[in-house]
């Protein structure tokens, strides 16, 4: 078991120190710590950020218009998906919609609702416009797949529409968007900051870290973005964790 695990993380532990040696070696030779400070300067920002008393409210607000975002898009694409399942004409209509919020620069999106609401709400209006699309063509996608048979036979044998939706339309778009689920909340967080970095709630890593770089703190903004990618990485396994325990429960059932 030892040997397999130091097999898996060998090739990791090796290029983790490979690009933290090209990344020293680049320093040295570059000279300036406001273009490319050393892997030891980040460390030490990252320390400092990390004893501030206002650092986990920081992060916790982040993560608060994150989840709320997630959630928001998840039970939107659910419910405008089944609708639009049922109803192709409004599917239809859904189509440009979507694309137009696909195809819009997310810092046009972010600036047009800086216009339109305060800079506390909009990072997350950004994250539910950025995400609704791809939950909801996943949610879609999951509808459109189920058996014709299936549906059928629900019909012949008269089944009322709440066990329709419980026991086939639902599992269906859980198994469907499983994988999907991880990505998703990624691509929220990462709108969220991108949001918090235009609009500059007071409590957010995003505004952290255009303060950082408006004092040429580069140090600090990588600090940061290694504080971003340490949380990213949690909450990808967490809802992959969520995502295994709700699959056995499914089967169990």
């Amino acid at each position: 078991m030892k040997a397999f695990s130091l097999r898996n993380r060998g090739p990791i532990i090796i290029s983790t120190a490979v690009f933290l040696l090209i990344w020293h070696w680049a320093s040295v030779v570059v000279g300036q710590s406001v273009i490319v400070p050393s892997p030891g300067e980040v460390l030490h920002s990252l320390l400092e950020i990390l004893k501030m008393k206002t650092t986990l409210h920081i992060i916790f607000q982040t993560l608060k218009r994150t989840v709320s975002s997630f959630i928001v898009s998840l039970l939107g694409a659910i419910l405008v998906g089944f609708t639009t399942y049922t109803m192709p004409m409004l599917r239809k209509i859904m189509s440009p919609v979507l694309y137009f919020i696909k195809a819009v620069p997310v810092v046009a999106v972010i600036l047009l609702i800086l216009i339109w609401s305060n800079s506390e709400v909009a990072p997350a209006i950004v994250g539910f416009l950025m995400v609704f699309p791809f939950l909801y063509e996943g949610v879609l996608n999951s509808l459109t797949s189920i058996d014709r048979e299936l549906i059928s036979m629900t019909k012949l044998y008269k089944v009322s529409l709440f066990y329709r939706v419980k026991d086939l339309h639902l599992p269906s778009i859980y198994f469907g968007m499983n994988g999907m689920l991880s990505s998703a909340f990624g691509l929220a967080f990462k709108s969220v900051v991108a949001g918090e970095v235009l609009s500059h709630p007071k409590f957010s890593i995003g505004s952290a870290i255009y303060r950082e770089k408006n004092y040429l703190n580069t140090s600090g903004v990588l600090a940061w973005l290694i504080i971003m990618v340490s949380i990213s990485i949690f909450l990808d396994q967490f809802v992959k964790l969520l995502g295994r325990g709700h699959h056995r429960n499914y089967k169990s059932e």
